[in-house]
């Protein structure tokens, strides 16, 4: 006997082994792949706190270079256009062998031709100097597109006034963009320019800025920005100035309180600043100006008095620069300047030569000193993301496909950017920031842009609005309902209604989320916006009907017995509320088209055009009607689970059954009730396809009510799939990820600890 009763209490000890460590198996696993899961976001949003940097990849001298009109990229790769003995040759720039020794012999030659000598090599020009531009012996500008590095093909040709002519082509500079040419040239007295629309039959133009340094084209609005001695000029088409910018600046001069008089210090107490112009760049888009200025005292002391007066003859050589950026806005259909910010910049960048170069997607400007100082700045906040010294004196600077390459008379070095991820900060996700374009800073999310001449917004405020927008009225819609539907079934009705009323609302919460969506947005989504003001009369007036069907329902309960009652209790208030509610909704129909006065005509108008399709509101409805199960299953169970005990102990002291509910039973349930609305809460932050299939999915960072928005889970589902790998977006696409898992994961562990809590405490 006691050998069977052995072997049986072996194989249950062998069985609850096997089980309970089948069990911890499972368990360690699911921890596993959460661990895994979380470790996989903050990998891929990592990249976003990693600073850029630029690493050199080759260098390459050559005798070709001194002869060199210009680099692009073609294809991938850095090519080299240079003029040689009426011959334009096109020449790979090679890689060397090691980067401490440059290759010396000439790059290879792609492609050679070999053009009328007759005709003079202009340049290159184009976004990323894609054109050609050869001036015949007729005066006419050919221009040459290079497709590839072996294929050049003639797009277009200007004829030239004879002001611009080869004698002059040394002091041209050319600009062409959205097919519009723009020739300037630089004159004792000012600049002459040139513009002309290639595909328009209009005559060119021909205007001469007097007294201008530098002369800047927004072709895309066909206004032209000019740099005189003291101060910016912004022009329109017509030839009138409409933006003046100064550029001489004055500060307070720190004075030697011992050594000058108090007279002399209040008279005396500024100093006048030349602002010398060391480069003005516009970005691809014509929206983005960065002018970069040396800062140059010109103050002397006269006679005794050590009165200070302007200075002529440069004795102080001591500059500083700074860095000041303006964008293009739309005032009353005139684009103006507006500065952004401004920056100081290191002594590198007082020289008289500074380089510019742009990169849109990564929000990305590069600035290039005369003697090799690089400084890569996001140009939407301003901030120095990195700086470096090459350690050569530099003629020109190139950017393309994220390599950098810099130029002087004898050597090419091509440069790397790396973790331009990195380009991204706290201020660009969570900040009210300054776009191009905008007239105010504005919290905007955009990451797809047509072009690379656009720049993309990655603030995701508009998102986290959005989700506690869409969260917060969907509680205003669930809470009510949830509630009020638990406290009949867990306090008044007699249990076989409740046992037949609660397993029919939990299988609410078996209904897939795509189909409470694909209901919302076919049906709920133009039905309200056919009857607005029919449904905030319903809306407005439902506590009214409330109150009056408890009116009758108390007049029932006296006149009828409470055994009869009660078992019809729900169907008569189902039908009382749902009399009041077609019969309010029929009424206002009925006031709506019914011909009111003159003075209240135009409010109904300006109602009727409010829509409600693709909104909060209706969000809020879906999303409610979605969640309202999960919390009403949650906290009828919290007010079932109420002792009895405790209400017949209120009962014994004479309170009504309402007076129990509010003062006892709500009471000792209500931090299960939080909880429940809580999780409710997480369950609606993270609901994907109700929001997706139902707004409009515009990122809006405001909390207007009729107004469309876009959420951290629709915007994944969205944007995930299109993200190149890698790239910018697609990482900060996984640090929303991040956000919305962590919100979720706090709120529902704050629920789980709080809902532990009451149980412990019930014990």
């Amino acid at each position: 006997m006691k050998s069977k009763t052995n072997r049986f209490e072996k194989a249950r000890l062998s069985r609850d082994y096997v089980f309970s460590r089948l069990v911890t198996f499972f368990g360690l696993l699911v921890l596993a792949i959460f661990t895994t899961l979380l470790l996989h976001l903050l990998i891929n949003a990592a990249p976003l706190i990693k600073s850029p940097n630029v690493t050199l990849i080759d260098t390459s001298s050559s005798n070709f270079v001194q002869n060199s009109i210009g680099v692009l990229q073609l294809q991938g790769q850095w090519v080299n256009v240079s003029v040689e003995a009426c011959s334009v040759i096109i020449r790979s720039i090679s890689r060397t062998k090691t980067l401490t020794t440059p290759a010396t012999n000439n790059a290879p030659v792609i492609k050679k031709y070999a053009p009328n000598c007759d005709n003079s090599v202009v340049g290159l020009a184009g976004e990323q100097n894609q054109y050609l531009l050869m001036l015949t012996s007729d005066n006419l500008l050919e221009i040459y597109l290079l497709q590839s590095k072996t294929t050049m093909l003639l797009q277009s040709s200007v004829a030239l006034p004879e002001e611009f002519s080869h004698s002059n082509t040394s002091n041209w500079h050319l600009t062409l963009r959205q097919n519009i040419l723009f020739i300037q040239q630089v004159e004792q007295a000012g600049i002459l320019t040139f513009s002309h629309h290639l595909s328009s039959l209009d005559a060119p133009k021909v205007a001469f800025y007097k007294d201008a340094k530098r002369v800047v084209p927004v072709l895309r609005f066909s206004q032209v920005i000019v740099i005189t001695l003291d101060e910016i000029q912004m022009f329109n088409k017509n030839m009138s100035v409409i933006q003046r910018l100064p550029l001489r600046s004055t500060a307070p001069i720190d004075i030697d309180s011992e050594r000058v008089p108090k007279t002399e210090k209040t008279r005396n107490n500024t100093k006048h600043y030349n602002n010398e112009l060391s480069e003005i760049a516009i970005s691809s888009s014509n929206l983005d100006i960065l002018v970069v200025t040396r800062t140059q005292p010109n103050i002397k002391a006269s006679g005794q008095t050590g009165e200070l007066q302007d200075s002529t003859d440069g004795d102080d050589t001591t500059g500083k620069a700074k860095l000041i950026k303006y964008t293009l806005f739309n005032q009353q259909g005139e684009f103006l300047l507006r500065e952004i910010f401004e920056i100081p910049l290191s002594n590198e960048f007082a020289s008289k030569q500074v380089h510019a170069a742009f990169d849109l997607r990564h929000n990305a400007g590069f600035l290039l000193s005369e003697n090799g100082k690089l400084v890569l700045l996001n140009i939407i906040t301003g901030d120095i993301k990195h700086e470096t010294t090459l350690g050569k004196q530099f003629t020109q600077l190139y950017y393309a496909q994220a390599q950098v390459l810099v130029t002087n008379n004898n050597q090419f070095e091509r440069y790397q950017v790396e973790n331009l991820q990195g380009m991204i900060s706290i201020e660009i996700l969570f900040g009210k920031n300054d776009y191009s374009g905008y007239e105010d800073a504005q919290y905007v999310w955009q990451t797809s842009v047509s072009n690379e001449a656009q720049s993309p917004k990655y603030s995701v405020v508009p998102l986290l609005m959005g989700s506690l927008k869409a969260s917060i009225l969907a509680l205003v819609v669930a809470i009510p309902l949830a509630l009020g539907a638990a406290i009949y079934t867990a306090y008044f009705a007699p249990s076989h209604i409740r046992n037949a009323i609660k397993p029919s609302i939990e299988m609410l919460e078996a209904i897939p989320s795509v189909v409470i969506g694909f209901i919302a947005a076919v049906w709920l989504a133009p039905f309200a916006e056919q009857y607005l003001i029919s449904i905030f009369s319903v809306i407005l007036l439902l506590p009214i009907m409330v109150l009056a069907i408890a009116a009758i329902h108390g007049f029932l309960h006296n006149k009828i017995s409470s055994a009869k009652l009660e078992n019809w209790q729900l169907a008569i208030n189902a039908i009382l509320l749902l009399a009041a509610v077609v019969s309010v909704f029929l009424l206002s129909l009925l006031f709506t088209d019914f011909p009111v006065s003159n003075g209240h005509s135009s409010v109904l108008e300006s109602v009727s055009h409010l829509t409600l399709s693709k909104t909060a509101i209706v969000v809020s409805l879906a999303l409610g009607v979605a969640i309202a199960p999960t919390i009403y299953t949650l906290i009828d169970d919290a007010l079932f689970e109420v002792p009895q005990g405790i209400k017949q102990a209120s009962f014994a002291l004479g309170a009504t059954q309402v007076q129990t509910l509010v003062k006892v039973v709500l009471v000792v349930a209500f931090p299960s009730i939080i909880s429940a609305i809580m999780l409710g809460f997480g369950r609606a932050f993270g609901e994907t396809m109700i929001v997706l299939m139902v707004t409009g999915n515009t990122p809006i960072a405001n909390w207007d009510l009729l107004s469309g928005l876009r959420t951290l889970t629709s915007n994944l589902a969205i944007e995930l799939q299109e993200a190149p790998v890698d790239s910018t977006p697609f990482h900060i696409l996984f640090f929303t990820a991040a956000i919305l898992f962590a919100f979720t994961f706090v709120i529902n562990t704050l629920a789980a600890l709080l809902k532990r809590r009451v149980h412990s405490d019930g014990r």
